[in-house]
């Protein structure tokens, strides 16, 4: 069977009509894969983000319930440093509710939490130092007091015998 010229003509015409298109469709799949693949590749990216910015929460929020309990074991004998101990508890139960009321992915607020972590550590170590020397200086007055203490009652004793002394001269003076 032999092929009449025309009608191959039609058919080349037909297939290489067909080729654009199927061009056209093989580049779409292509750019539909690619864009799935880069889509799975972000989703995966912002899942592992989240992961990582919960974690950094969890974290932060572990350091400021660690820091609460190092507050609430500081205690004074000065009413002063009680108030402001006092006060930088409030604050800390604060930031532990803000904290846990804010979204992990909020980097903006999750970085100021961190600095006022860091000034509350640091008001804390002031505590502590205010404290120690408070207590050192104390002992260490308490002593000298103890000292005055007993410097003052050997010289009111030997004021006695003084005075018995000068009772017992008078008398032997006025005697004889």
């Amino acid at each position: 069977m032999i092929e009449d010229p025309l009608e191959r003509r039609e058919r080349e015409a037909r297939e290489k009509k067909g080729n654009p298109l199927k061009i056209t469709m093989y580049a779409l799949i292509a750019v539909a894969v690619l864009l799935a693949g880069a889509l799975a590749y972000i989703w995966t990216s912002k899942a592992s983000l989240v992961r990582d910015l919960n974690e950094e929460k969890q974290d932060l929020t572990e350091q400021i319930i660690a820091l609460q309990g190092d507050y609430e074991s500081l205690s004074s004998d000065y009413d002063t440093i009680n108030s402001q101990l006092d006060s930088s508890r409030e604050e800390v139960a604060q930031l532990v509710e803000r904290i846990q009321q804010t979204e992990a992915t909020n980097r903006a607020k999750m970085r100021q939490y961190e600095k006022e972590l860091g000034t509350l550590r640091s008001i804390m170590r002031n505590y502590i130092v205010q404290i120690d020397s408070l207590n050192a200086l104390n002992h260490q007055l308490t002593a000298e007091a103890d000292a005055a203490r007993r410097d003052a009652a050997a010289s009111r004793r030997a004021n006695e015998a003084l005075t018995q002394q000068v009772e017992s001269l008078s008398g032997q003076v006025a005697a004889g």
